[in-house]
């Protein structure tokens, strides 16, 4: 993650603490007092993702992980419905006595999935669609057995192939 508090000159030390968004706005201290330098008000540093059990979450905003309906017709605004938030992080810089708030991040990954057909051998050239419970599609191409799709959010899935066909491409 990259900081940056413009109002601040010369080397001084920050702390950064992380935290996960809720839907109930009871949000998940994650991490605190991570030391960074900043220069001239730029700093990065590196931090890794870790699960939030949100058990503390109101019961009435329980998450809901469904599965994929196609004859599923509700309007996804519905305030009514349940629904399952992808998880979101965000984090505050304190330097100084002056406080700095990041944008939502929300978590995605980069997915490799290995490809194979019906006698176990490595699909060599395709294109992948993950269709996700939500509903929403990535698409990915398959190279050497191995299916790369960016920026994949937390959810089950189905994947379906492209331009292959059992023994042949085509």
């Amino acid at each position: 993650m990259r900081i940056a508090m413009p109002n601040l000159p010369g080397e001084q030390e920050a702390t950064i603490s992380i935290h996960e968004r809720d839907s109930d706005g009871n949000d998940d201290l994650v991490e605190k007092d991570i030391a960074v330098t900043l220069v001239d008000g730029a700093g990065s540093t590196e931090w890794t993702v870790r699960y939030v059990d949100d058990s503390d979450d109101d019961p009435e905003e329980d998450p809901f992980i469904g599965e994929f309906n196609d004859d599923d017709t509700e309007d996804e605004t519905d305030p009514e419905k349940p629904h399952w938030n992808p998880p979101e992080f965000y984090f505050k810089v304190k330097c100084d006595g002056e406080e700095a708030l990041s944008p939502i991040l929300r978590y995605r990954e980069d997915l490799e999935l290995a490809v194979e057909d019906d006698q176990g051998q490595p699909v060599e050239s395709a294109e992948g669609v993950l269709i996700f419970t939500d509903g929403t599609e990535r698409k990915g191409k398959v190279r050497d057995g191995v299916l790369r799709v960016k920026d994949v959010p937390p959810l089950s899935f189905i994947v379906n192939l492209e331009g292959y066909s059992g023994d042949e491409e085509v």
